[in-house]
């Protein structure tokens, strides 16, 4: 005599959930990471341009690092460069991932002039 059996599929959906679960966070954490990076990369640059553009008011290195450092207290001067109607500032911060404790160094470097 047969019978009519019928497959049941809940098992497999959950053992391909616990499968992909691991890929899906990993993406989640690769987007988290990059955007944060971006933010720290973008909120340097515009950091750089206000010190280069107060460097070319005649003030010192100390000043303008003293600016930096009071709008981001991470932030390093790695050089200013340049004469007085043109000036170059590189700056460098070390930023933390969002969820490990990954460090990795953000550069910019900012041009202007009169």
């Amino acid at each position: 005599m047969l019978q009519n059996r019928h497959l049941d599929n809940r098992g497999q959906v959950l053992v391909l959930f616990l499968i992909l679960l691991p890929v899906i966070l990993l993406g989640i954490y690769a987007l988290f990471s990059h955007f944060t990076l971006k933010y720290e990369e973008k909120n340097l640059k515009h950091i750089a341009e206000i010190a280069c553009v107060y460097s070319l008011t005649g003030k010192s290195e100390k000043d303008v690092e003293k600016l930096v450092l009071e709008n981001d207290p991470n932030a390093e001067v790695e050089k200013i460069e340049g004469d007085l109607e043109n000036k170059s500032v590189t700056l460098t911060k070390k930023v933390d991932t969002l969820f490990l404790n990954y460090k990795t160094t953000v550069l910019t470097s900012v041009e202007c002039s009169r």
